[in-house]
C-alpha cells in the first residue's frame, strides 16, 4: 500500500509540474531491450513456477528504483 501512495506522488507531482522534471540521461536501445528481456524471462520463469515471488517483487523493487534515481532531476 505505502508502495502504491508512493507512486502516486510522483505521478501527481510530475503531471501538477512537468516543467520542474527533465530526464536524466538518455538510455540507449540496446539496454532498454536488455531490460524488457530480462522482466519478460522473469515473468516466464515465474509463471513456470521457477522463480519464487520473492525474488521478482526484489528485482521489480530494484529496477524501479533505479529508475527513479537515475531519471528524473528537479530543476527549480
Amino acid at each position: 500500500m505505502r508502495h502504491a501512495k508512493n507512486i502516486e506522488k510522483m505521478m501527481d507531482l510530475v503531471s501538477k509540474r512537468p516543467e520542474n522534471f527533465e530526464w536524466g540521461r538518455p538510455l540507449k536501445l540496446v539496454a532498454i531491450q536488455t531490460a524488457i528481456s530480462g522482466i519478460r524471462s522473469d515473468i516466464e520463469r515465474l509463471k513456470k513456477g521457477e522463480l519464487p515471488l520473492y525474488k521478482t517483487l526484489f528485482s521489480a523493487r530494484d529496477i524501479e528504483q533505479s529508475l527513479i534515481e537515475g531519471k528524473y532531476a528537479i530543476t527549480a
